[in-house]
């Protein structure tokens, strides 16, 4: 089950936020569960270098454990994303906190120049036949300011939370794509 999950300590958000795990979480969503030392493997680092930061967003409930195998007599944690959303609140003592803004906004950078890279690797394959039944070799991309009140604001997010979820799992016949939705309120004057 998702849930949406708000980042209110500078701690929990320098956690979400650090690009070294932001690097993590899209590995892990990109190929599945895995182990320590799989994501150690994929990126040549140390198994306890990942652990580390492994645990980090298990404390965020970033990610969970998936399941146990027994491999070789040694018990192999396999670990996956949550389902969970997460909402970061950049005020401090009811100021907005550049300690806080910055490392998001650097992780946005991060988020944005992968999903970048994913459209540069689609650009590079073969186009489809116009009566293909393959795979389609598009992206989507929309932006519009929306106009919602606190109520509607958290009805939306479930709804968008809720609706992501039901497609989370792969089925016969799907194929993978990537999404990002962020909302950021706008503070207009009256």
């Amino acid at each position: 089950m998702s849930k949406s999950i708000l980042l209110k300590t500078e701690k929990e958000i320098r956690i979400y936020t650090d690009p070294y795990r932001v690097k993590l979480m899209s590995i892990f969503k990109d190929y599945g569960p895995l182990t320590t030392k799989n994501v150690a493997d994929m990126l040549s680092e140390t198994s306890s270098k990942v652990n580390y930061h492994i645990k980090k967003l298990l404390s965020i409930q970033a990610l969970e454990l998936d399941h146990i195998e027994v491999v070789n007599g040694i018990n192999a944690k396999y670990y996956r994303p949550t389902n969970n959303s997460f909402r970061i609140d950049y005020t401090q003592n009811n100021r907005i906190s550049t300690e806080i803004l910055d490392p998001t906004i650097n992780m946005f950078i991060q988020i944005i120049d992968t999903y970048k890279s994913k459209i540069y690797r689609l650009s590079e394959q073969e186009p489809c036949e116009e009566n293909s039944t393959s795979k389609i070799h598009s992206s989507f991309l929309t932006n519009k300011n929306i106009y919602l009140t606190e109520d509607n604001f958290q009805e939306f997010e479930e709804a968008i939370i809720d609706l992501m979820a039901k497609y989370c799992e792969k089925t016969a016949n799907s194929h993978k794509y990537s999404m990002i939705a962020s909302f950021v309120m706008h503070n207009e004057p009256k």
